[in-house]
């Protein structure tokens, strides 16, 4: 019993870690709302502009997923219209910030992984 107990532990501490680290490294949000993650967790903005942020991201998510259906699983012809999204919406949550932030926020999106998940399979 007592080692189901410690195994049953050690296990809940590793799928802490690798969850933290996986959303250290930009893979905790999902889409648009790692930016509004960014926002609230790094920058530590009010709660004011919390709510804003998720609202964006929301919105962001909404024509992300109608581009996604519209496509028919032809995702290379709707790419460069989810990047254009992608920008906007970075440029609309750069704006609830102010000139720290917006360079925070810069660095911090700068230093993401790019590409496909799973290692560019």
């Amino acid at each position: 019993m007592k080692k189901m107990v410690k195994m049953m532990v050690t296990f809940a501490v590793m799928f802490f870690a690798v969850s933290t680290v996986a959303h250290a490294q930009g893979r905790g949000g999902r889409g648009g709302a790692m930016y509004a993650t960014i926002l609230k967790d790094s920058l530590h903005v009010s709660a004011e502009v919390a709510t804003k942020a998720d609202s964006i991201a929301a919105s962001y998510q909404k024509k992300n997923a109608d581009l996604r259906a519209s496509a028919n699983g032809d995702m290379a012809s709707v790419a460069p219209k989810m990047q254009e999204l992608r920008t906007q919406q970075i440029n609309d949550m750069k704006a609830l910030l102010n000139a720290d932030q917006k360079a925070a926020f810069d660095k911090i999106v700068a230093a993401m992984p790019t590409g496909r998940r799973g290692g560019g399979r």
